[in-house]
């Protein structure tokens, strides 16, 4: 009696070691169809879902005077969004933020509410302050940051008859920054991006983006003799009354 269970039960086993082999090489002959035979069309799905392009500009050159005081610059700007459509953290984004700029986690939450596909949470925040948030971005879902760029003028009217300005499209007007345009505009190059496992994407390479700014420019003025020559012009029109 008991040898006829172990037959049964031998042979159980037998067809249960056969079924594994049978499944091992199912899996094995599914790997290697995926992994080492070419399909052409799922190539095609993955390099049109998992990359994508981005455009990076140079940044525009300095300008100086001649005792290298920064004239004009260009400063980065940043603003961060939450496609509040899709899932996110809005715990974790709202105490950050909270932390960095001083408003209450309800201010946040209220922002956040809103459904749309581009919710700006902060806006024009400068470098310093942004970097502490794009270290841990990588940890937060949802959250996403757009950077742009801006010309600064440090010392504001003075020399600006000389020095001139850009306007909103990266543009030369007047003066120097008209006239020698085309050697303060960075190049732009386009970089590959590639989707992580969070759905984020990001640099497969590293990109010295110093290499691409434009070209300093130092000019023969003195701004601290033009600051004290256009004070003393100002006064002299009050005084007189000039036009």
């Amino acid at each position: 009696m008991n040898n006829k269970y172990f037959d049964i039960y031998s042979k159980r086993i037998h067809r249960f070691n056969i079924l594994l082999v049978i499944i091992s090489i199912f899996i094995i002959v599914c790997f290697f169809n995926l992994q080492i035979l070419p399909h052409p069309k799922l190539s095609e799905q993955i390099k049109k879902d998992g990359f994508k392009q981005k455009a990076i500009i140079g940044l525009w050159g300095k300008i100086i005077d001649r005792n290298d005081n920064e004239l004009a610059v260009t400063v980065n700007k940043y603003d961060f969004w939450v496609n509040t459509n899709k899932k996110f953290d809005g715990d974790h984004i709202a105490s950050l933020f909270s932390q960095i700029f001083n408003r209450t986690e309800n201010d946040y939450f209220q922002i956040l509410d809103k459904k749309t596909n581009y919710n700006v949470i902060e806006k024009n925040i400068a470098d310093d302050k942004a970097h502490l948030i794009i270290k841990k971005i990588d940890d937060i879902e949802g959250l996403e940051y757009k950077k742009k760029s801006s010309r600064f003028y440090q010392y504001n009217e003075f020399a600006s008859h000389v020095i001139g300005y850009m306007d909103n499209n990266g543009i030369g007007k007047l003066g120097i920054e008209q006239k020698i345009n085309h050697l303060l505009t960075g190049d732009t190059i386009t970089i590959n991006l590639q989707k992580g496992a969070k759905g984020k994407y990001f640099n497969q390479n590293i990109i010295n983006e110093r290499t691409i700014e434009g070209h300093n420019i130092k000019l023969t003025i003195d701004i601290g003799l033009q600051k004290m020559l256009q004070e003393e012009l100002n006064k002299a029109v009050k005084l007189t009354g000039a036009q």
